[in-house]
């Protein structure tokens, strides 16, 4: 991420509790509860207001004089950036499609 981007918002919670009701399922998906135990250790931020936050800064980009490439977030710098702005967009389509709830990493 590039320094002074937004950040989402508070983490979706990881519930130990949930993570301990979880039933031992034998060595052969052992290496499955390690994979959920480690997907709930990450920090999650919803991509609506990520994008919400994100919006007011693209607007102002998108009226400077600053070179073209910059603008459309096509630099090396702004990579990380420009993914993880299509993530969020896709996510949020997810969202409204399915209905399901989605989350960014």
């Amino acid at each position: 991420m590039v320094a002074g981007s937004p950040q989402g918002s508070a983490p979706a919670p990881a519930d130990p509790a949930a993570l301990a009701a979880i039933p031992d399922l034998g060595r052969k998906n052992a290496m499955d509860l390690i994979l959920i135990r480690g997907f709930a250790a990450f920090q999650y931020i919803d991509p609506e207001a990520y994008l919400r936050r994100l919006r007011s800064p693209e607007i102002e980009i998108v009226h400077s004089d600053l070179p073209a490439n910059v603008r459309h977030l096509r630099t090396h710098e702004l990579k990380a950036t420009r993914k993880r702005r299509s993530a969020a967009i896709l996510a949020h389509g997810m969202e409204q499609v399915s209905g399901a709830s989605a989350w960014l990493r």
